[in-house]
Order: structure tokens, then sequence, then C-alpha cells
């Protein structure tokens, strides 16, 4: 639906790009919002709705594509409803990178993540590299098989809910 990607044959990242306010929905062969290699974005306020071919939100660093890490981007106040493949254990916000480069600086904030009853899901958030300097801080997962999984927690500062407005208002 909405992507950044930077291969490392254009010799440099996409960066300093802002999606607001979209509403995804329905789309059952792709991922919602995702940056496959970028600096500098910022993704927020929107609504993203039964995204079941893989990931509703993916970070991604790939080699199979030969693309760029993703550094300083922000996914926040978005409200992520039904989104992810559990057949192919893609959780409802996704990093990831096999090796080029880390991520870093990837910050996931405030966002609502829900799979209504009996939606069959690979989880809530997900992190399956070494990425460094990441944060995840106060996302409401309700409903989601397993909440939080990371390759190694170590690498990420993870700051609870407590209060305040998540999602989209």
């Amino acid at each position: 639906a909405i992507a950044v990607v930077s291969y490392q044959g254009q010799g440099g990242y996409c960066e300093r790009i802002t999606a607001r306010r979209g509403k995804i929905r329905g789309n059952g062969h792709g991922r919602g919002m995702s940056v496959v290699g970028g600096k500098d974005i910022l993704y927020e306020y929107t609504e993203i709705d039964g995204v079941t071919g893989a990931a509703g939100v993916y970070l991604a660093q790939e080699d199979s594509y030969k693309t760029y890490g993703c550094h300083n981007v922000t996914v926040r106040r978005n409200s992520i409803h039904n989104c992810g493949n559990k057949a192919i254990d893609h959780t409802a916000v996704m990093m990831f990178s096999n090796s080029y480069e880390k991520n870093t600086k990837l910050r996931v904030e405030r966002n609502l993540i829900v799979f209504d009853e009996g939606i069959a899901n690979a989880g809530g958030l997900r992190d399956y590299s070494d990425d460094t300097g990441c944060v995840i801080d106060s996302n409401i997962p309700l409903g989601c098989s397993k909440p939080y999984r990371f390759n190694n927690a170590a690498l990420f500062t993870i700051i609870p809910w407590t209060n305040g407005p998540v999602g989209v208002r």
C-alpha cells in the first residue's frame, strides 16, 4: 500500500518522507506500510485494517533484494487492526535485517494493535535481527497471540504503555 524502498544499486537512500492520515484496508496480498531501506521516515495517524498477506507495518533491510537498512524511522499513533500473516510468521509490526546493514533508530510508539477474537495471528511486534538504538514505546497490543517477540530484546528500549492516547484519534 505505502512503501519506501531504497535499493543499493540506486546509490543512496530514499529519505525525508512523511506519510500521514492514510487509510489502508483489505490488502490481502502485501503489506500495509513498509520501509525497506530509508532514512528519516515518519508514518503516523494511519488506519491499517485487514492487511493479511504480510505484516501491517514492515521495517526491513533485505539482502535478497539488495536494499539498504532503515535509519531514523518513526511509526507512531497508528491503528493496526487484524494485520499480519500467521502462515508466514508476519506479525502486525515486523522489523528485520539480514546482514548488509542493521537497522538503527527505529521508533515504534503509541500504536494500537488489535486482533479480533478468533483471528489467528502471528503476534503484535516482532524483531528478528540485531537492530540497534531502537525504541518500542507505549504500544497497546490487544488479542495478540504473542504481544512482543524480539531476537535480542537487550538491544531495544522497551517502554510499556501506562497512560495517554494511542492509535488514530
